[in-house]
């Protein structure tokens, strides 16, 4: 994480999640029975196509997949050896959503600043990626909040949920002034304020 938040310390949160998304890969020199990996990360078995420049094949018939142990991979049979293959398949892609009250959550931005959404054809809120691969974090509505996240361990295999804050400027905020008025004279000895906002509230003076 870097930056700091113009907004002080309010708290974000950021969802990992895994977005399905629509990709090519292409397998050169296919041999019999020879796993050859697809994708790094999950993939649907339901929607996968497998062509070439002649004619498209089969599953179970000129190929199977192999997803055991978490693998993600394609197993040519006979009529696939030597052949180069294009595959279209749907993988779960790493992407991240953000919200500030732990309910609403901003549309999921993947991991990948050359296609950061999962459907091109789709307008997205404009998202401003670094070239250094810092991604924003936003509010609900894709505003961004003054902080970047990087994923740096690698890959991503699990769904993880943060609470990120940073340090507040001493200036930060606005004062207001609440005047309660009762109806007829009595003895209180309490009174209780339950803000219903996501902003932090301090109370600094009760006058009487």
């Amino acid at each position: 994480m870097r930056g700091q938040q113009a907004a002080g310390n309010l708290p974000v949160y950021v969802k990992i999640v895994f977005v399905p998304r629509r990709c090519k890969v292409t397998l050169s020199h296919c041999a019999d029975q020879v796993a050859l990996p697809l994708s790094i990360y999950r993939i649907s078995p339901d929607d996968i196509i497998v062509y070439d420049g002649a004619q498209s094949y089969e599953q179970d018939q000129d190929y199977t997949l192999d997803l055991s142990n978490g693998q993600s991979n394609l197993v040519p049979r006979a009529t696939l050896a030597g052949n180069t293959v294009h595959v279209q398949v749907t993988e779960y892609f790493p992407g991240y959503q953000c919200s500030i009250n732990n309910m609403d959550w901003s549309p999921a931005v993947m991991f990948d600043a050359t296609t950061p959404f999962p459907d091109v054809r789709t307008n997205y809120f404009p998202i401003e990626i670094t070239v250094d691969g810092w991604f924003p974090v936003v509010d609900e509505l894709g505003s961004p909040l003054g902080i970047q996240i990087q994923p740096v361990s690698g890959n991503i295999y699990y769904e993880a949920l943060l609470r990120i804050e940073v340090a507040p400027s001493s200036s930060f905020g606005v004062t207001g002034t609440l005047e309660v008025e009762f109806d007829r004279p009595g003895y209180y000895n309490g009174l209780r304020l339950s803000p219903f906002v996501n902003m932090p509230v301090i109370l600094t003076r009760i006058r009487v």
